[in-house]
């Protein structure tokens, strides 16, 4: 999936049904140049930015999505340099639960694994 941040993909290998609603998934984002400078900006403003920003390849996000009632909520990230390296890891600040926009990366996702393959409504 293309987003503004960059490539999205999920893993399907670690999709898990927490209930009979809601289905944790996790998903990488390989960052573009955007991806790579907006996450620049937030290391910088909790003091745990790199020397520049193209070091930040990617984040890893675990998404719950509650199929039934059509929300989302990020229950964690990690940004990364590399496969062996987390230049952040954040959990309670992703948490709330919203409403999935219409179009959105998020609700590609629900439809990709809660089933159906189309995004749910055309934006307005």
């Amino acid at each position: 999936m293309k987003s503004d941040m960059g490539d999205e993909y999920y893993d399907q290998s670690r999709l898990k049904k927490l209930n009979k609603n809601i289905v944790r998934v996790w998903t990488k984002t390989v960052l573009n140049k955007d991806g790579r400078e907006k996450y620049f900006q937030f290391l910088q403003s909790i003091n745990e930015a790199p020397d520049k920003s193209s070091l930040i390849n990617y984040e890893l996000m675990m998404n719950d999505i509650d199929c039934a009632n059509a929300k989302g909520r990020f229950s964690s990230m990690t940004i990364n340099y590399d496969e062996d390296d987390v230049v952040y890891w954040g959990e309670k600040s992703f948490s709330k639960w919203m409403k999935i926009t219409p179009l959105s990366t998020m609700d590609v996702l629900k439809n990709k694994v809660c089933g159906g393959d189309k995004p749910s409504a055309k934006k307005k």
